[in-house]
């Protein structure tokens, strides 16, 4: 259960881990990165004005077994090419 923040959507990702994503009313970024990872089925949303009045959170039913893919780190691969040149130097 958290925000939908992007640092907080890259933690998630990145510990392939899912949640309840509640976007911060009036922060149309959040909103939209909750609706956008709720179609990819990685997390579920919920407003916070839905979650307020609720009494329980059948979140995990929103969910599929999609978990979300860490982002590989592109630069790894350049460091490193680059790393081994200043070795044989």
């Amino acid at each position: 259960l958290c925000r939908s923040g992007y640092s907080t959507v890259m933690d998630l990702v990145q510990l392939q881990q899912t949640a309840l994503l509640i976007p911060t009313p009036g922060q149309t970024e959040q909103e939209y990165l909750a609706r956008h990872l709720h179609a990819l089925g990685w997390f579920a949303t919920m407003s916070q004005d839905a979650f307020m009045h609720t009494r329980y959170v059948d979140w995990a039913s929103g969910l599929n077994d999609k978990k979300p893919s860490p982002v590989k780190n592109k630069m790894e691969p350049v460091l490193s090419k680059w790393l081994q040149k200043l070795n044989l130097r």
